[in-house]
């Protein structure tokens, strides 16, 4: 599996909580809120992040295998310490 499907599964394993909430007079609610989904930590949308850009710049890299190699190591710590 290349790095691409193994942050997708990723980002799909680290989403939030699932909770009920009060109403609250706003302008709107999120789509997020109207299912009762939390967002992740500010913590893990920030590793995510910078792994989604490390991924871009492995899309361009001409010396191919660089990031390749570093990303996977991440993805793979990333997934063990979910998994503990």
């Amino acid at each position: 599996m290349n790095n691409d499907a193994r942050f997708n599964i990723l980002k799909q394993r680290i989403g939030g909580e699932r909770r009920r909430a009060g109403f609250e007079y706003t302008f709107g609610m999120k789509p997020e809120e109207q299912m009762q989904i939390t967002p992740p930590e500010k913590y893990a949308r920030r590793i995510m992040g910078e792994l989604e850009f490390a991924l871009q710049l492995d899309r361009y890299d001409e010396n191919s295998g660089i990031y390749s190699r570093l990303i996977s190591n991440a993805l793979t710590e990333i997934e063990n310490s979910i998994d503990r």
